[in-house]
């Protein structure tokens, strides 16, 4: 019963996870690119991962595989 719990609480999650993206996925839709104010929930809920390179530019790559680069001003 233990392990039922434990899975029913991980699907739980993943769902509540999958919602936190499609909203936000929705939300920054609407937004251009220059609007958007990253707060770190943000980032957990969209970023995959970032790269920063020694050029000056930054990738992210989003869960849903898009990527964009942006060059980082001084």
């Amino acid at each position: 019963m233990a392990e039922h719990a434990a899975v029913v609480a991980e699907i739980q999650h993943k769902h509540n996870r999958l919602a936190a993206y499609r909203y936000y996925q929705q939300e920054t839709a609407k937004l251009g690119v220059g609007q958007l104010v990253f707060s770190p929930y943000l980032c957990v809920t969209l970023l995959d991962k970032g790269t920063v390179c020694i050029d000056g530019t930054a990738t992210f790559q989003f869960h849903d595989g898009n990527t964009q680069a942006v060059a980082i001003k001084p």
